[in-house]
């Protein structure tokens, strides 16, 4: 009967203030419980969070060309915070219309070869794509998890989305990604006339 009456349309809570009715349904109080208890055994915001790559250059400012490389240093953290990987790079702008965008793309180049986030390519040489065109921010993971499921294609870049913080400020999620060059881990072949990509 008690249970009858708690699930009674009259005891329905339309309150959105916090209480601790142990009458209305779902009660306030099993509500707040399980909420209380659940975050006390998980972070929810470590579940949505993607690793963050920091960059600080030398003098704090960003690069103005796709030519020249700026010294600094580089952090990727987890969603725990913890350091996955982390040195010395370079960075310069990356791109022909894309670095015209008011979120530009980047070129990293780390003074040793690292397997970023679990990805095979060893190498120096990364690209942070902004995805500034792609409103949606998945039009390249779509291109490139349907090249690596496609027979025939020797070689697909693989990709790890990240946060950016360059100098100190949020330049929100980007696309860390293989560049297409003639490497061990990257593209196979010989290069022609020498050059890698």
């Amino acid at each position: 009967v008690a249970i009858n009456s708690k699930e009674d349309v009259s005891n329905k809570s339309t309150s959105t203030a916090l209480g601790t009715s142990d009458t209305l349904y779902p009660t306030q109080k099993a509500v707040k419980t399980y909420v209380d208890t659940q975050n006390e055994t998980r972070d929810f915001n470590s579940l949505m969070r993607l690793p963050v790559m920091t960059i600080t250059l030398d003098g704090l400012a960003d690069p103005t060309n796709t030519e020249d490389y700026i010294l600094g240093t580089y952090t990727i953290t987890d969603t725990e915070e913890g350091v996955l990987h982390s040195g010395v790079t370079e960075l310069r702008g990356r791109g022909n219309s894309t670095f015209s965008a008011a979120k530009k793309p980047w070129r990293v180049k780390l003074n040793k070869k690292t397997p970023l986030l679990g990805m095979s390519a060893n190498q120096k040489n990364w690209a942070l794509l902004a995805m500034w065109y792609d409103a949606s921010q998945v039009s390249n993971a779509l291109a490139f998890t349907l090249g690596q499921g496609l027979s025939g294609l020797d070689w697909t870049p693989q990709y790890r989305y990240v946060e950016l913080v360059l100098n100190n400020t949020y330049r929100g999620i980007y696309q860390l990604t293989d560049l297409v060059r003639l490497e061990e881990g990257r593209l196979p072949g010989t290069a022609v006339s020498g050059d890698t990509g």
